[in-house]
């Protein structure tokens, strides 16, 4: 039905926000036009991280992470 395709990726979001505390800030949206917020300070610790940020890749990994883990497409 139309609310389940209307609250679902929104509720996928949440649920990363559950999952991962540490890293995620905030999620918010309405129906497709979603957005996560990633908290800086738990982006940086790790090489892989660094080495994205410096090159401007850093939204290019974040969403092949979300696209490989948790099989949601973003918009870097």
């Amino acid at each position: 039905s139309v609310e389940i395709c209307y609250e679902q990726p929104i509720n996928i979001l949440n649920r990363l926000k559950i999952a991962y505390p540490k890293f995620v800030n905030d999620t918010r949206g309405i129906g497709l036009m979603c957005a996560i917020e990633i908290k800086n300070a738990s982006i940086n610790n790790s090489f892989i991280t660094k080495f994205f940020k410096d090159l401007d890749l850093l939204g290019y990994w974040v969403s092949s992470v979300l696209l490989e883990r948790e099989n949601i497409r973003v918009i870097p």
